[in-house]
């Protein structure tokens, strides 16, 4: 009987540590002070653009029976699908990724086997079907996929960093009424195509100054803490002042689904 009270006590003690925790963690977190003075929150936001760039991934494979002849063959090849992309776009871009080549046999007889991979950047997105259909009648073996891009992204991106910083104003506020933005850090920054748009999702930390506790931190810093307060006593209004630069955004790795159009 004394072990099962014991068990007991034991299990609803963990129970109550774990309620609190996942309480604390939908909470925005104090920053270390004793006094209470600042409050450290999380802020995301998203924003949704059409895409006005789109990258179209197609493959090239060629036998021939010498490496003069197959390099040959390969480069008319690969000026024939230009042409026909420029015929569909003249602003459109193609860049080769790879040319490669090894020996095989063939019915007895060696040969050798090109492969070549190339991308078609174009700004008109809604030009897809015809592009893909003009590559591959032209010379492509397979269609390796697509992808949609914008060709000016810092607009966006402050836009959604702008967004990150109101929730996380919005979350300090919900807490502690009136506070003012001490200095705020890009936490992270993604852009990836979803259902036919770019969302741009943004993550920032940013910390706040409780407004009635104001007067007390002036009173309180210590030489070092002041020189930081002096930096930033003007509360931002645009997100670029308080996130100058914004670092190149991680892009969320291309998947290419190989399907097969036509051999060589």
């Amino acid at each position: 009987m004394k072990k099962t009270f014991i068990s007991l006590i034991l299990v609803l003690a963990l129970c109550l540590t774990l309620a609190t925790t996942l309480s604390d963690q939908n909470q925005p977190t104090f920053a270390y002070n004793e006094n209470n003075q600042y409050v450290m929150t999380i802020g995301c936001g998203e924003v949704f653009t059409k895409a006005d760039t789109i990258e179209l991934n197609f493959g090239l494979t060629q036998v021939s029976n010498s490496l003069s002849d197959g390099n040959k063959s390969l480069n008319e090849a690969i000026d024939q699908i230009k042409n026909a992309v420029l015929s569909v776009d003249p602003e459109a871009k193609v860049n080769v990724g790879y040319i490669s080549s090894y020996p095989i046999a063939h019915a007895g007889i060696g040969q050798y086997q090109f492969n070549c991979n190339f991308f078609v950047t174009s700004l008109n997105p809604d030009k897809k079907d015809e592009i893909i259909e003009q590559v591959t009648q032209n010379g492509a073996t397979s269609f390796q996929g697509s992808r949609l891009e914008l060709s000016e992204k810092q607009d966006v991106y402050n836009q959604a960093l702008t967004s990150a910083k109101e929730d996380a104003e919005q979350k300090a506020k919900a807490l502690y009424g009136d506070v003012k933005l001490k200095e705020m850090y890009e936490v992270s920054i993604y852009s990836f195509e979803q259902n036919g748009e770019i969302k741009i999702e943004a993550c920032v930390k940013a910390k706040f100054i409780i407004n009635e506790t104001e007067n007390n931190v002036a009173d309180q810093t210590t030489p070092d803490e002041s020189v930081e307060t002096n930096q930033s006593q003007s509360t931002p209004d645009n997100i670029s002042d308080v996130l100058p630069q914004v670092p190149t955004p991680r892009q969320e790795k291309d998947s290419y689904s190989p399907n097969n159009i036509a051999q060589a």
